[in-house]
C-alpha cells in the first residue's frame, strides 16, 4: 500500500508523459490498464530523474512542464487516453488512421506532460450506481418516505397507471399488471389485520394517507426521484472530492515533487491547463500552495551569521529557493462564479491568479453545461444569487455595450467588453475599473462562442433539428403517448426559432437588447450538438478538439507565453482583437 495518497505512472509509448493518481478516496486504487498506454510501475522517481536530467541539459533554464487538470463527469480510463492523445498530438482519421498534429501538441518542444486525475465518479458508471443504491437502502428518510411509500401509493390506487398511461398505452399495462400482483399479495394481509386488529388497521391508514393520494404521492414520489436524480448526476459529489481530494492531493503530489528537485537544485516552469471543475481544483490547490511553499532562498544559510532576513522568492514562484516557476494558467470553461475574477469577493481566487505570470480564459455563451445543468445543481449552495447563473466559463466579449464611465478610468479605450447572460439580459462583468494600486494580475479572455467546437456548424444544427424533431413525433404517433408528440412539437418549434436566429446572430450580437434575445433563442440547436457526437464537437469540452481554433490557441500560449497579447509594427500591445475567437486583456488588481 502506498504511504501517500497519490501515485505516479509514465507512459509507455510517449516520451515526458506522465500520469499522477489521487487515490485518498479510494475510488481509483491500482494500476492503470496497460491498453490505455501507461505503466504499472509507480513513477514519482522516474520523474524526478527524467526532469533532473532536462535541467542539467538545459544550462540552467527552468525544465518546461505542463500540468493537465480534468473536469467533472471524467472516468480514469478516458483520461488517460486523453493524456496519451494529448502527448502525440493526434486525431482519428479516415478509415482509423491518424493525422499527425504537432502544432496541437500539449508539450511542444519535447516538454513534459503531467495529467493529474482527481477522483471524478462519471455519471452512471458502476462505481455511482452501486454507491447510490447502497445510499438508497440505508437512508430510511429516502427509501421510505420519498420512495418506497408514494410509489406504494399511487400503484396500488391506480393514480401511477393513469399517469404513465397517458405518457404511453404500453407503460399503463405494464404498471397494471405490476399493481395487480402487489394487491393480490397483500390483500390476505390487509384482511386479518382488519379483522384481528382494527385499531392497528386505522394507525397505518392515517400514516399512510399522506402517500396514497394522488396529489400527495406525486409531490412526495417527484421529490424523491429529483434527489435521487441529482445524486446520479455525480455533481455536487464530484464537487465535494475535488475539494476535498483532488485539492490536498495534488497538493502533496508537489510537496514531494518540489523534495526530490530542491535535493537536486532544479527548477521547474509550470504551465497549468484545467477545464470545467478540475479549474475550481486549480484555484483552491494554487492558493493554499503558495502559502505552503513559502520558501527561502539559498541567502539563508548567510543569514544565520550577518542576522539578515533572506530575500524572498519572486511572487510567481512556489517551493523552496522557487523550485516551480507560475508560467501560464490556462482555464477552459471555466465551472467558477464569473464574479470572482472581479475585483470583490474574489480574496482566495486573485491571490491564485497573481501567482501566475498570465490567465488564460477560455470561454463561449453556448456553453449550456455551465449556464443550465451547473447553474441548477449550484442554485442551492451558491451564496450570492449573480454566483449561480453566471459563470466564467459563459463570459463572452461584446461591442459597444459601454458601461457609464467616469474619471481616470483603465477602460475607457475598451470596444469589446466581457459580459455575461444567464437568460436573456446581459451583464457587465466590470462594473468599475479592475485596475487599482497594486500590481495587476493579466488575465487574457478569448471568446469561442462563433468556433464550431463549441457551438456546432449550422448544417449539422439544422439536420439533426429535423431528425430528431420527426423522430419524437413519429414515436409520439406510434405509441399513441400526446406527451412524447408536445414533446417533439415544443421542441421543435425553439429549434426552428434557433435555426432562424442562428444566422442572425454573427450580424447582431452586438445591438443590445436585440443581440441578447437572438443569442438566447440560437441556444437550442446547440442541444444537438450530442446528437452529432461523431463530429467531436462538444458545447462545454470542445476547446480540446483537434483541429479546432481554440485548442491550435491553447498550445500557442504554451509554445510562445508572449504571443498574448499580440503586438503591431511599432511593438505595441493589440489588447483586443475580433474574429473568430474575440479577445481582450484585462489587468485586474486585488
Amino acid at each position: 500500500m502506498s504511504e501517500t495518497n497519490f501515485e505516479v505512472y509514465q507512459a509507455a509509448s510517449v516520451p515526458r508523459t506522465f500520469l499522477v493518481v489521487s487515490t485518498s478516496a479510494g475510488l481509483d486504487a491500482g494500476p492503470p490498464d496497460p491498453r490505455n498506454g501507461f505503466g504499472s510501475a509507480p513513477a514519482l522517481d522516474s520523474l524526478a530523474d527524467e526532469l533532473t536530467a532536462a535541467y542539467s541539459a538545459s544550462d540552467g533554464e527552468p525544465v518546461p512542464v505542463t500540468l493537465k487538470v480534468h473536469g467533472f463527469n471524467m472516468r480514469r480510463g478516458f483520461f488517460e487516453r486523453e493524456i496519451i492523445a494529448d502527448a502525440k498530438a493526434f486525431r482519428p482519421g479516415a478509415g482509423g488512421a491518424t493525422t499527425a498534429g504537432p502544432s496541437e501538441t500539449f508539450r511542444p518542444d519535447d516538454r513534459f506532460l503531467i495529467g493529474y486525475r482527481w477522483p471524478s465518479e462519471g455519471m452512471l458508471s458502476r462505481e455511482s450506481l452501486r454507491d447510490t443504491g447502497k445510499a438508497v437502502w440505508f437512508s430510511p428518510a429516502i427509501f421510505g418516505l420519498m420512495l418506497l411509500l408514494p410509489l406504494h401509493g399511487l400503484l396500488v390506487n391506480g393514480d401511477l397507471e393513469r399517469m404513465l398511461g397517458a405518457l404511453a398505452p404500453i407503460l399503463g399495462r405494464a404498471v397494471h399488471a405490476v399493481a395487480q400482483v402487489v394487491l393480490q399479495l397483500e390483500a390476505p394481509l390487509v384482511a386479518v389485520l382488519t379483522e384481528q386488529v382494527p385499531w392497528l388497521a386505522a394507525m397505518l391508514g392515517a400514516a399512510l394517507a399522506p402517500f396514497s393520494g394522488p396529489t400527495g404521492g406525486a409531490i412526495w414520489l417527484g421529490a424523491g426521484l429529483l434527489v435521487l436524480l441529482l445524486r446520479l448526476s455525480t455533481y455536487s459529489r464530484d464537487r465535494y472530492r475535488v475539494i476535498h481530494y483532488g485539492v490536498p492531493d495534488l497538493g502533496e503530489f508537489m510537496k514531494e515533487l518540489e523534495g526530490r528537485l530542491h535535493a537536486r537544485h532544479v527548477r521547474v516552469r509550470l504551465d497549468v491547463i484545467g477545464h470545467s471543475m478540475g479549474t475550481l481544483l486549480l484555484i483552491n490547490a494554487f492558493r493554499v500552495m503558495s502559502d505552503f511553499f513559502h520558501g527561502r532562498r539559498e541567502s539563508a544559510p548567510v543569514a544565520e551569521v550577518t542576522g539578515l532576513q533572506p530575500a524572498p522568492s519572486a511572487y510567481n514562484e512556489i517551493g523552496r529557493d522557487g523550485t516551480f516557476r507560475l508560467g501560464s494558467l490556462i482555464l477552459c470553461a471555466p465551472d467558477i462564479p464569473a464574479v470572482m475574477a472581479t475585483t470583490d469577493h474574489n480574496n482566495y481566487f486573485q491571490s491564485a491568479l497573481r501567482r501566475f505570470d498570465s490567465i488564460h480564459v477560455f470561454s463561449s455563451d453556448r456553453d449550456l453545461i455551465l449556464k443550465w445543468l451547473s447553474t441548477i445543481a449550484n442554485w442551492m449552495s451558491e451564496p450570492r444569487h449573480d454566483m449561480a447563473g453566471r459563470k466564467l466559463g459563459n463570459v463572452h466579449l461584446v461591442r459597444g455595450k459601454r458601461p457609464p464611465i467616469a474619471g481616470p478610468d483603465s477602460r475607457a479605450d475598451w470596444t469589446l467588453w466581457p459580459m455575461s447572460r444567464p437568460i436573456l439580459l446581459e451583464h457587465h462583468l466590470y462594473t468599475s475599473d479592475p485596475v487599482g494600486q497594486a500590481t495587476p494580475a493579466k488575465v487574457h479572455f478569448h471568446d469561442c462562442t462563433a468556433d464550431p467546437s463549441v457551438s456546432g456548424s449550422y448544417g449539422a444544427m439544422a439536420g439533426a433539428s429535423v431528425v430528431v424533431t420527426g423522430v419524437l413525433l413519429l414515436v409520439g404517433m406510434g405509441l399513441h403517448s400526446a406527451p412524447i408528440a408536445w414533446l417533439g412539437g415544443v421542441l421543435g418549434f425553439f429549434l426552428c426559432l434557433g435555426i432562424v436566429a442562428r444566422p442572425l446572430w454573427p450580424r447582431l450580437r452586438d445591438h443590445g437588447l436585440l443581440g441578447s434575445a437572438i443569442a438566447a433563442l440560437s441556444e437550442p440547436p446547440t442541444l444537438m450538438m450530442y446528437a452529432t457526437y461523431w463530429r467531436s464537437w462538444d458545447p462545454h469540452g470542445g476547446y480540446f478538439r483537434f483541429g479546432s481554433r481554440p485548442r491550435q490557441r491553447i498550445c500557442q500560449v504554451l509554445r510562445d507565453p508572449d504571443a498574448f497579447p499580440p503586438r503591431d509594427a511599432q511593438n505595441h500591445p493589440i489588447e483586443e482583437s475580433d474574429g473568430p475567437i474575440r479577445y481582450r486583456l484585462v489587468q485586474l488588481s486585488p
